[in-house]
């Protein structure tokens, strides 16, 4: 096998966590599958060694830092857009019921004031 087939294919997915992965972020199928691949890799590299490098000890753990701070990156984002969605459906469900209470308010008959027979 060529040495320098793996270390492409390496590459490849460094450039797919840089482009793609952001936008992947909002779709849990392509996330979770290309996170499924991140950390097979990340076993692979940590267990046979950086490929094209004959397994050479800081290149396996620079490739592995990398992607573990990818993995943790992209966690993080999809729970930082997950708490902002949270937010956002508690805002208009808030909005909702302002709404509604305003609409009865509106609608509701002014209540009568009984007259006393006082002028002063």
């Amino acid at each position: 096998m060529n040495p320098i087939l793996p270390l492409v294919a390496l590459a490849g997915l460094l450039l797919v966590n840089r482009v793609v992965m952001p936008r992947a972020v909002h779709r849990p199928a392509a996330f979770w599958s290309l996170f499924g691949v991140n950390v097979a890799v990340l076993v692979l590299v940590v267990w046979r060694g950086m490929p094209g490098t004959g397994g050479h000890g800081p290149a396996r753990w620079v490739i592995a830092a990398l992607l573990v701070y990818h993995l943790v990156l992209y966690v993080q984002t999809r729970a930082r857009l997950r708490d902002e969605a949270r937010g956002l459906e508690e805002e208009r469900a808030l909005l909702r019921q302002l709404r509604e209470a305003r609409a009865a308010d509106i609608a509701a008959p002014p209540a009568e004031t009984k007259d006393t027979g006082d002028d002063s």
